[in-house]
């Protein structure tokens, strides 16, 4: 079962139209996509109420009991031009709502977060939680959906002792941070909480600004003015304040429906976030504020990794293969292609492992698509909806316990692979100081300010460019994008 943001469906990629039979249940989140992934929907829904006006359930409004009524347009509803799923009208943006106590359109905001004159719940106070009144907040409906999904599961584990798996997609901290005013006067209240401003607010003249790209800031060298920084670090955290209790609602129903004791739980975000650091906004690079994500496993059966924390570099893709082996399932066989990622189960049953066995290091790739004539190598980072042919470099990075290196290559747009003989740039970067519980093991944007690369070592640097090439070349990892 799934339910919320579980594909980024803001691209505009409208699959599912009439006659388009290679995407027939459309672009974004379940029910409207990957079909065979997932239980059919009147399971999902079961107290649901679909309104099928609109072609069925894609195009639907669907009511249930305790839920607030929820917008499951298709194409996206005009009101949120971010695409809908399992979303109140106009939770998009944050330009329609007034200026608050503590921001809103414009400003040193600018549109990018608000609060809501909503309680703590995120729920409006419309009937339902609707649109009558104010709307709830965008993952109200997705939490508590993800309740009565866990509700029923319970139910039919007792009833037939068959297992579940169920993916909850929280949209939060994506932008906009539209957050409940009690969240940042509570916490994040400018008379009492400022946010610390980047230690390092332009980009390095060491580091080739191919590894930058723009995002309320115009080049690596300018940054954002002060008021901005603070602002919107202060807004990205109450979004993160805020994700956290919808996450809570859906742990607490574990407990509620004696799921905890049985139950393995993964909370990941699916990128980082870089907040000002090197003048750098948003995701988009393959520096450690862009590939490192919160990453949490608990499995009630292995007590010895409660609490714990481990120091092994670990990719997202190593989520299957560990679900896989600790539901006594096995890994996949015959596949047409091979599985990536490795089971995390070593460290689970050994937190005090240096690296896994089997790997020790993790990969990340970002590509990039500068210009042909003009421009700069930041102009454009490929983002969205360009074309493998299109890309110019490709950015490969390999992180272990001690180092991070990068190089841009020279991407062949006909044999879409990188042209490993024609390397734009390299990076490296020193983490031997990043020892678990320490303070110099928490985030902090100094470990990777100044490219080392002409001052360490050229066989350590040899070493690291053979393991990089080895992971993303032949006999390793595919080398598309």
């Amino acid at each position: 079962m799934g339910v919320g943001k579980l594909f980024h469906d803001g691209g505009y990629g409208f699959g599912g139209a009439p006659g388009d039979l290679a995407h027939p249940a459309g672009p974004g989140t379940p029910p409207r996509a990957d079909p065979i992934s997932w239980t059919s929907n009147d399971l999902q829904f079961p107290k649901c109420n679909w309104s099928k006006a609109s072609g069925g359930q894609q195009g639907a409004t669907c009511k249930c009991p305790g839920l607030p009524a929820f917008d499951n347009s298709y194409p996206p509803s005009a009101a949120d031009n971010h695409g809908a799923y399992l979303t109140p009208a106009g939770q998009g943006v944050c330009n329609n709502v007034p200026n608050g106590p503590f921001g809103g359109n414009g400003g040193a905001l600018g549109g990018a977060g608000c609060t809501e004159d909503v309680p703590d719940n995120g729920e409006g106070d419309g009937k339902d939680g609707s649109i009558d009144g104010r709307s709830p907040l965008i993952d109200v409906p997705v939490f508590k959906d993800a309740k009565l999904k866990l509700e029923f599961a319970a139910a039919n584990l007792k009833k037939t002792g068959q297992p579940f798996f169920l993916n909850v997609g929280i949209k939060r901290p994506h932008l906009v941070w539209r957050v409940p005013v009690g969240i940042v006067s509570q916490h994040y209240n400018p008379a009492n909480f400022t946010p610390a401003m980047p230690q390092q607010r332009v980009l390095d003249q060491s580091i080739n600004p191919v590894a930058w790209t723009p995002f309320w800031t115009q080049d690596p060298y300018t940054p954002l003015d002060v008021n901005a920084t603070v602002e919107r670090r202060r807004f990205y955290y109450a979004a993160i304040t805020w994700a956290d209790y919808c996450a809570g609602q859906v742990l607490d129903a574990l407990d509620e429906f004696g799921l905890t004791s049985s139950t393995v739980v993964v909370i990941h975000a699916d990128h980082g976030w870089h907040l000002g650091e090197y003048g750098m906004w948003e995701k988009r690079t393959v520096w450690e504020l862009g590939t490192r994500v919160p990453f949490m496993i608990h499995v009630p059966w292995l007590p010895q990794s409660h609490g714990q924390r481990s120091a092994a570099p670990t990719e997202l893709i190593d989520v299957f293969p560990t679900l896989a082996e600790l539901a006594g399932l096995g890994q996949p066989v015959n596949d047409a292609f091979a599985l990536e990622g490795v089971s995390l189960t070593p460290v689970l049953k050994d937190p005090t492992l240096p690296t896994l066995p089997s790997r020790d290091y993790a990969l990340s790739t970002y590509p990039r698509c500068p210009p042909e004539v003009g421009g700069h190598t930041w102009t454009d980072s490929c983002i969205h909806q360009t074309e493998r042919t299109s890309f110019k470099y490709m950015g490969y990075t390999i992180r272990t316990t001690e180092y991070r290196y990068t190089e841009f290559v020279v991407w062949n747009r006909t044999a879409l692979a990188p042209d490993w003989n024609n390397v734009f740039s390299k990076e490296l970067y020193d983490h031997r100081k990043d020892v678990p519980n320490t303070p110099e093991w928490e985030a902090r944007d100094d470990f990777e300010d100044r490219n080392l690369i002409d001052s360490v070592p050229t066989s350590v640097v040899a070493q690291l460019a053979a393991k990089l090439r080895a992971g993303f070349g032949a006999g390793g990892r595919p080398t598309l994008f």
